[in-house]
């Protein structure tokens, strides 16, 4: 893909290192963003810095959350985005605490 402007990205790990990085350099493409992390106290700095690099009319959102694996990786699951999904501490926590089980939609 060499057409960033306008697409969206949803960025693991967005708040800080590589995914900071590459938070700021696709919003400054015109990428619509959405950084996800569970290290809060960098998120704001990171939106922020995002928005100014950013063309007006992109997106950039900080969100708090974990990423859990849909086939838990000790039963094989892979680590791969069709087996990721993004929950907030509080649903990740009743995923493993409560045995709730998440499933995926290949939409």
């Amino acid at each position: 893909m060499k057409e960033f402007e306008g697409k969206i990205a949803v960025i693991t790990g967005g708040s800080t290192g590589m995914g900071r990085e590459l938070a700021m350099q696709l919003a400054g493409e015109g990428c619509h963003v959405a950084i996800c992390d569970v290290v809060e106290d960098k998120m704001e700095a990171t939106r922020a810095a995002c928005e100014e690099a950013a063309p007006a009319g992109t997106r950039v959102t900080a969100h708090r959350c974990d990423t859990h694996h849909l086939h838990h990786r000790s039963a094989g699951g892979q680590h791969r985005l069709d087996n990721l999904v993004h929950l907030c501490r509080h649903h990740h926590r009743f995923v493993h605490e409560a045995r709730w089980t998440t499933t995926g939609s290949p939409n």
